[in-house]
C-alpha cells in the first residue's frame, strides 16, 4: 500500500473513532443535571451511618403503609421489632434507626400486610416460609465476622444425587484461603443448619466464611473445608425416632462421598467433624449415636435430645448409648447453648445431665443470649479452634 493510501486509511480510522466516542458520550456520558424540579434517584438498600444509625428506604409509591421489620437479639429467632416508615412526595418510604450495636442484622419490610425482603439488597436469606435481607453494622464487637483485608476462601454450590431421597440435592461448600493454589488435603467440618433453613444459612446468616477467614489468618484455627448440607431430608413413611432417622445415612452415604469426590479432603474419621444448631444439633446427635466412630469431633449448638428420644435410647437402643466407640474414638463432643431465654436451654441442660449419667465424655459451655444467629456465630468461633488438633 502506497504512503498516500496509508495516510487516508489512518484519517478514516481516526474519524470513525471520534464519531464512536461522541455516540458513546451522548448515550452514556457524564451524569446530566436533573431537570428543574426533578430529584435524583434514591439509592436503594440500607445505609450505615458513621454513628451506628442505619437508614432504610423502599421505593413503593402505591403502598399505603410500610413497616420496617428489624430483627433484634432477644427471643426466638427470627425475633423482630416493627418500625413505622414515612413516605415522601416521590413515593419513597424511609426510616432511620439506632444507633445499633455492631452486629449483623436481618430485616425486611411489611408492605400493606405483605412481608418482603429488601429488593435493593442482594444479601437475602430464604427460609421455608419467608425471606430476610441483612445489613452489617461494623465495630470491634463484630470484627470477628467482618469482611476484613485477609486472604479469603471460596464458597461454592455443589449438586449431587441422593440415594436416600432419590433426587438431586445441593450443599454449600467453603474452601479455605490458599486451597486453589495448593495440593494439600484438608480436614472437613460438616455443618448443619436449623429448622426452616437450608444449606445456605451458615453463609448468608452466620457469615461462616468470614469467621473462618479471620480465624485462619490469625492462626487460631487450622485451615479446613466446611461442607454445609441441606438437612431437610424428607423420606415418606419414615419415623423421626432415633433408630429411623435418615440423616446419618444421607450424610455418610451421600454427602461425604460427594464432598470427597469434588474436593481434596483428608481421609479418615480423625479428619471429620460434625456440628449443627437447633434442629441441626439433633441431626448431629442422631449421627453421634448411630455412627459414633464415623467422625472424631461433634458440636451441638442450642439443641438436645427430647424426652422422647432420650427414652427411646434407653428403652430400645442401649447398645448405642453404651457404645465404647463414643469415648474411645470420638475426640471431642462440644455442647453449647444460650441463656435461659434460649428456647432450647432446658432441653440442653437435660441432655448434659443425660450424658453425665451414662458417662459420655463431653465439654459443656454455658453461653448467653437467645435462640438466635448471634449465639451460633460465636459457637462456631469458639469450636473451630478446637478441631483437628
Amino acid at each position: 500500500m502506497c504512503s498516500l493510501e496509508k495516510n487516508v486509511s489512518r484519517m478514516l480510522l481516526l474519524v470513525f473513532c471520534a464519531v464512536l466516542v461522541l455516540v458513546v458520550l451522548n448515550q452514556y456520558g457524564t451524569a446530566q443535571a436533573p431537570a428543574t424540579g426533578a430529584k435524583p434517584p434514591v439509592r436503594g438498600g440500607p445505609t450505615v451511618l458513621s454513628d451506628g444509625q442505619v437508614k432504610f428506604v423502599l421505593n413503593a409509591p402505591q403502598a399505603t403503609q410500610v413497616v420496617l421489620n428489624l430483627q433484634n437479639d432477644v427471643g426466638p429467632s427470627p425475633a423482630a421489632k416493627p418500625v413505622e416508615m414515612t413516605k415522601d412526595d416521590t413515593g419513597v418510604w424511609s426510616v432511620t434507626v439506632g444507633p445499633l450495636k455492631p452486629n449483623f442484622y436481618g430485616y425486611g419490610f411489611i408492605v400493606d400486610g405483605a412481608a418482603i425482603p429488601d429488593p435493593a439488597n442482594r444479601n437475602i436469606w430464604n427460609q421455608t416460609n419467608s425471606a430476610w435481607s441483612s445489613v452489617f453494622v461494623p465495630g470491634p464487637e463484630a470484627d470477628y465476622m467482618a469482611d476484613t483485608s485477609v486472604p479469603h476462601g471460596y464458597v461454592a454450590t455443589v449438586r449431587y444425587f441422593s440415594k436416600v431421597t432419590k433426587s438431586e440435592r445441593q450443599m454449600t461448600v467453603y474452601t479455605p484461603p490458599g486451597y486453589g493454589q495448593s495440593k494439600e488435603a484438608y480436614p472437613v467440618l460438616y455443618l448443619s443448619h436449623g429448622g426452616g433453613g437450608n444449606d445456605t444459612d451458615w453463609i448468608v446468616c452466620m457469615r461462616a466464611n468470614y469467621i473462618m477467614d479471620n480465624l485462619i489468618a490469625q492462626g487460631k484455627a487450622k485451615p479446613m473445608i466446611i461442607v454445609m448440607p441441606d438437612g431437610n431430608v424428607n423420606v415418606s413413611g419414615q419415623s423421626t425416632s432415633i433408630s429411623q432417622n435418615v440423616y446419618p445415612e444421607e450424610l455418610l452415604n451421600n454427602v461425604v462421598p460427594a464432598a470427597e469426590q469434588n474436593f481434596r479432603i483428608a481421609p479418615g474419621p480423625q479428619n471429620r467433624a460434625l456440628a449443627g444448631l437447633s434442629m441441626g444439633g439433633i441431626l448431629t446427635l442422631s449421627t453421634l449415636f448411630q455412627k459414633a466412630g464415623a467422625l472424631a469431633y461433634y458440636g451441638i449448638f442450642s439443641s438436645g435430645l427430647s424426652d422422647a428420644l432420650r427414652e427411646d435410647l434407653v428403652k430400645n437402643h442401649m447398645d448405642m448409648l453404651t457404645n465404647p466407640a463414643i469415648n474411645k474414638e470420638i475426640k471431642l463432643i462440644w455442647i453449647a447453648c444460650g441463656g435461659p431465654e434460649d428456647i432450647a436451654y432446658k432441653n440442653n441442660l437435660a441432655m448434659v445431665d443425660f450424658f453425665k449419667k451414662y458417662n459420655i465424655n463431653h465439654k459443656f459451655v454455658q453461653g448467653t443470649g437467645g435462640h438466635i444467629w448471634d449465639v451460633w456465630r460465636h459457637n462456631l468461633l469458639d469450636l473451630a479452634p478446637l478441631l483437628f488438633r
